[in-house]
């Protein structure tokens, strides 16, 4: 009986680990998907300011924005959550790295061990991220100059 007790048990905290770990995963697909919305919510605000203001900080901040989402750039030291939240100081610098470890978030992607399906979705939402910016490189090159055509 006792026997069967323990090997009850054992299958019982083999099930907690296993749902554990899926929502663990789970967890950590809403945080690159909403560091993916983020990111994309922060580079068109970017642009949009910087059209207005003609304010080239905010030229800057777009490409770092990309810079550590594409894993050119380690990311900046001391955010506890997405690190897209950075505000630049009054003086246009911004913030130094805590490391030198670069990671662009397609790795995170892929590092996590998600499904082909869940992988492919966030891939998908990457691609039309990629698109967006694409687009608002042109309408900063447009504000300077050097697409006349294309906004005239």
């Amino acid at each position: 009986m006792s026997i069967c007790m323990l090997l009850v048990m054992q299958q019982i905290s083999q099930y907690r680990l296993q749902i554990e770990q899926s929502a663990q995963r789970k967890y950590q697909s809403y945080k690159l998907a909403d560091e993916l919305r983020q990111s994309s919510d922060d580079l068109t605000r970017m642009v949009r300011t910087y059209t207005v203001t003609a304010n080239p900080a905010y030229k800057n901040y777009f490409q770092r924005i990309l810079d550590i989402r594409n894993g050119v750039v380690p990311r900046p030291k001391g955010y506890s959550r997405i690190f897209w939240d950075t505000i630049i100081p009054g003086d246009g610098k911004l913030e130094q790295s805590q490391s030198n470890d670069a990671i662009s978030l397609q790795q995170l992607m892929r590092n996590m061990g998600f499904t082909s399906a869940e992988l492919a979705k966030l891939q998908e939402a990457l691609a039309k991220s990629d698109q967006l910016v694409n687009l608002e490189n042109r309408a900063m090159g447009a504000m300077e100059g050097l697409y006349p055509d294309d906004y005239g």
